[in-house]
């Protein structure tokens, strides 16, 4: 900056990649370039709160990931056509529907012992069998998967009654 003399230019501490002003991963490596926003913190404090206390249990006790290499099962959701709904509602409103449908999804996740990898936006990424491994884990992230379907459903028809759109 010629006004203050700090770098216009980030760079990746994994990588040395040059990244643009504001960005928050890398997007050569995927590395975190900006620490932890308090939006993050609310994200992650709700999921938390949402783990099942055993489940949270287990997954302390199990072997660092680190090195390892094992099959993991990922289920992906996605909210289809969320642009053009988003764009019809208030802000607040499309901000109250996508926290309702993600409360709703993460007891099936945790029902089968899945984790929630990743969630922003309109999707979430679960993985089933890490860190806590099963011998049955692709089955149960499909389990999860139709009960979270289930749920998203119900779910449609309260959105549907109260905004006036098919979710």
């Amino acid at each position: 900056c010629l006004n203050c003399g700090a770098p216009l230019v980030q760079r990746c501490s994994n990588c040395g990649t040059d990244v643009p002003a504001g960005a928050r991963f890398c997007m050569n490596c995927g590395q975190t370039i900006i620490g932890r926003t308090p939006a993050d913190d609310v994200r992650l404090n709700r999921l938390a709160s949402a783990a099942p206390y055993g489940l949270v249990e287990k997954v302390r006790a199990a072997a660092p990931l680190a090195g390892t290499r094992r099959t993991v099962t990922a289920m992906y959701m996605d909210v289809v056509g969320s642009t053009e709904l988003a764009a019809r509602l208030a802000a607040r409103d499309w901000t109250t529907i996508l926290n309702g449908a993600f409360a709703r999804c993460h007891p099936p996740i945790y029902r089968y012992e899945g984790t929630i990898a990743q969630q922003a936006g309109d999707e979430l990424l679960a993985f089933f069998g890490a860190p806590v491994a099963h011998e049955d884990d692709p089955l149960r992230a499909v389990r999860a998967a139709l009960d979270l379907l289930d749920e998203m459903h119900v779910y449609a028809q309260e959105v549907q009654r109260r905004y006036g759109i098919v979710f």
